[in-house]
């Protein structure tokens, strides 16, 4: 799947942020979009079906945005419906919960007209934690293109979703996200790309900021996001389709299933994170006991986690 040809040197571009509950991270959001280095054409929220107050705000913010209203559940339909209505020929991606650095856009822009054959481009980006701003860790997943081009063929993802940048005729081309998959969408429509020809870049510049705090939606729903991730690689594998889901999750949910121990270490890992990052001798205690559970689950993943996050360096697989 070539580029488009008919991009000016500077195109126009246009980001899509879905909205669910996300009253007290929205704003922030969106003025990481409006301090931009690059100018943007246009900032589209698609709500939804928010009941905290999230689309009034959105309502008031109407001089900075275009507010749409979802009312298909999932954060896939939201995201095509916010394409589908965007003027620009670029599209980028926010979840209303993460933060752009200043340069994230002019960087990409660039690199978009250095490396012709690219069809989406990412970066790197660094978690940290809702509430306190603490950085526990940061993610630059590949040396090289050939090593993205790798990730992809082990069914791995190269680029978060925040991060990405798609030439709006690329991602019609695509068919959009899959509204099939609540989650690991991002996953499946990368790779999937990737069977067609798609180019990806993946830039090591840190251009993003991912948010963890234990009420995030993310965070709540750790445990089917990785067994639909573990189920999208086995599908592309395969070539099962995606009907059988329902089927693998609830196969999958069960304690003594590998890979629901992984995923569920993997959750008890993230609320350690957030809770020892509290500063109170209490939350140290509940720190405590999620590390000691994520350990108990699966030992190994959770010990090379640590040492990645220790390190403050966490070159990986996302």
């Amino acid at each position: 799947m070539p580029r488009s040809e008919t991009l000016a040197k500077y195109p126009k571009v246009s980001v899509v942020i879905p909205a669910l509950n996300s009253i007290s991270t929205i704003q922030a959001a969106i003025n990481s979009v409006v301090n931009q280095t690059y100018d943007i054409l246009e900032i589209i929220v698609v709500d939804n079906g928010s009941t905290d107050g999230t689309f009034e705000l959105l309502d008031s913010l109407k001089e900075k945005i275009k507010v749409l209203k979802c009312e298909v559940p999932g954060a896939g339909p939201a995201r095509n419906m916010g394409v589908a209505k965007a003027s620009g020929e670029i599209i980028a991606f926010l979840d209303s919960d993460d933060l752009w650095h200043p340069q994230k856009i002019n960087l990409q822009i660039k690199a978009h007209f250095q490396e012709s054959s690219a069809n989406l481009i990412s970066g790197g980006f660094s978690r940290f934690i809702g509430g306190s701003g603490k950085v526990v860790g940061t993610s630059i997943v590949s040396n090289d293109d050939d090593e993205v081009v790798q990730i992809l063929n082990s069914g791995q993802m190269p680029a978060a979703l925040s991060t990405w940048l798609i030439a709006k005729d690329t991602f019609t081309l695509l068919g959009g996200f899959n509204p099939d998959y609540v989650f690991a969408q991002d996953l499946e429509l990368i790779l999937r790309a990737h069977t067609q020809g798609v180019r990806v870049k993946v830039l090591r510049e840190i251009i993003c900021d991912y948010r963890l705090f234990s009420g995030s939606e993310t965070n709540q729903s750790y445990i089917k996001q990785y067994l639909t991730g573990i189920y999208v690689q086995q599908s592309k594998k395969n070539g099962d389709s995606q009907s059988a889901l329902n089927d693998f999750l609830q196969s999958e949910e069960r304690f003594g299933k590998r890979n629901f121990r992984k995923a569920l270490a993997g959750k008890h890992f993230r609320h350690f994170l957030v809770a020892y990052t509290a500063s109170h001798y209490l939350h140290y205690f509940v720190a405590f006991l999620h590390l000691t559970l994520s350990i108990f689950l699966d030992p190994r993943s959770v010990c090379r986690k640590f040492c990645r996050q220790s390190k403050f360096v966490n070159r990986k697989y996302l």
